[in-house]
């Protein structure tokens, strides 16, 4: 076997070591919804924007590989509660991160972790600028999906749209801070992703989180901790139905029409589901009064 043959099976080996180590920190509290397959999908998501047509030639290599391992690192080891508890409960993460995107920092600090380890470092071959420019891209990427960051991430989006009108990938293109923001976009729109898909996968999504708010709520009650009011009584179908349409429709649709207007229409097909599934849910309301 070649030398070249030789790296390339080690580098496989731990590629797979790599995913190994991801799917299991992500599965270690079994949550319903912040586990794997949600990491797989936002992966998948970022995947999707990089492969777009209208992208075509935007990102280069290292904006790209930043964007995949954002979104496949982006919830890992996930505690399964939201922000609020952890600060509102003193957790260990909350004190390191001093309250400020707990879980995103945590999770971003893990996936870097993983990084640092020989047998599962899938970055082991690219020089020391091209590591810092990933680990530069791929924090601010995770940094920005903390919900905190929603509305002041999709005004900046609008705003540059509206600055550079149809020259906006073009201008994007050509300043690293604009690309910077615009990559941090497209991991948040791959994060909110579950209801871009058919409703029949789109709802089992919306159970999903909708059982982890409920454990969250029960376990806030158990502690004596502020109640989110939002995460009571999703063991009721009409109400996991009213929340997903106050979602879709105050979140959801506004967040993937910003994205759509930014890639020329490329993904029109999306906000049609995201359409439907709203139309589904409000069926689901009218029969579960």
């Amino acid at each position: 076997m070649c030398i070249r043959d030789r790296r390339r099976v080690h580098g496989s080996e731990v590629f797979v070591e790599f995913i190994y180590e991801i799917q299991k920190l992500y599965n270690k509290r079994d949550n319903p919804f912040h586990n794997f397959d949600h990491g797989f999908l936002v992966g998948q998501g970022c995947y999707m924007f990089l492969r777009s047509k209208v992208h075509a030639g935007l990102f280069d290599d290292i904006n790209g590989l930043s964007l995949i391992l954002s979104g496949i690192g982006h919830d890992v080891d996930h505690t399964g509660r939201n922000n609020a508890f952890e600060i509102a409960s003193l957790s260990r993460i909350a004190l390191r991160y001093n309250d400020v995107s707990v879980l995103e920092n945590h999770h971003a600090s893990t996936l870097f972790r993983v990084l640092s380890n020989p047998k599962t470092n899938i970055l082991e071959s690219v020089t020391e600028e091209q590591y810092r420019r990933i680990r530069k891209i791929t924090l601010s990427n995770i940094l920005k999906t903390d919900m905190k960051e929603h509305f002041p991430l999709v005004k900046a989006i609008q705003e540059k749209r509206a600055l550079y009108k149809e020259e906006f990938l073009k201008k994007i293109g050509e300043s690293e801070n604009d690309l910077l923001t615009y990559t941090g976009f497209l991991t948040h729109c791959a994060d909110l992703s579950g209801q871009i898909k058919p409703y029949d996968i789109s709802s089992e999504w919306s159970k999903r989180v909708s059982k982890e708010f409920s454990a969250q709520y029960e376990e806030e009650k158990k502690l004596g901790l502020p109640l989110s009011p939002f995460m009571a009584g999703l063991d009721s179908i009409h109400n996991i139905a009213k929340q997903e349409i106050g979602f879709i429709r105050g979140i959801i649709k506004p967040m993937w029409v910003e994205c759509n207007e930014c890639m020329n229409g490329e993904i029109k097909h999306l906000i049609e589901n995201i359409e439907r599934n709203s139309e589904e849910w409000a069926k689901v309301l009218a029969n579960h009064q």
